[in-house]
């Protein structure tokens, strides 16, 4: 366990007993935050963290809190939403304006970037022709008929996650900073 010291133009070398740990997008949250006891740092290094719901039994004390905090703000994302930028959307045979994709993930909203807009849930395939801005998860695709009509390109984003990205369970005494969610 790494040792941390506090010096203090008053006062001698405080040791704050608290180990700090780095992750990347590639590691788990989960393992990383149950490892978690007062005084220790959890840094997550840059990238994109996708990885559902970590949720945070630790507890920290006032004197020793938890620290979970992100290497650099604004390249530092925790997310609940996946690209669609390489999606290989095909037309829906029968149907005019609507597109497919495989999905494997469950997709609970659509987003345009471009048109900075939701997309709304449409109750069947077959009612999307009629109605633009409309997306349906179902049997492993992902359909949608976009804002124009057109063939949906790299502004779509899928929500894939639904629910809160960090929860607390009988945590006390954690901090959270420089993350962008």
């Amino acid at each position: 366990m790494k040792k941390l010291f506090l010096f203090g133009a008053l006062f001698p070398a405080i040791i704050l007993s608290g180990a700090e740990y780095f992750v990347t997008p590639a590691d788990s949250l989960q393992k990383a935050v149950e490892k978690l006891q007062p005084g220790d740092i959890l840094t997550l290094k840059k990238g994109v963290y996708r990885q559902g719901t970590v949720t945070i039994t630790a507890k920290g004390t006032a004197q020793k809190p938890i620290i979970i905090r992100g290497i650099d703000r604004d390249s530092t994302i925790v997310t609940a939403w996946r690209s669609l930028d390489n999606a290989s959307w095909e037309p829906v045979k029968g149907e005019r304006f609507v597109y497919r994709t495989p999905m494997k993930e469950e997709v609970f909203n659509v987003s345009d970037l471009k048109a900075e807009k939701l997309l709304l849930q449409a109750p069947a395939v077959h009612d999307m022709e009629r109605y633009r801005g409309t997306f349906l998860y179902e049997k492993g695709f992902l359909y949608v008929h976009t804002f124009d009509g057109k063939i949906p390109r790299n502004t779509l984003r899928a929500t894939v996650h639904s629910g809160y990205l960090f929860l607390f369970r009988k945590a006390a005494c954690i901090k959270v900073e420089n993350l962008t969610f």
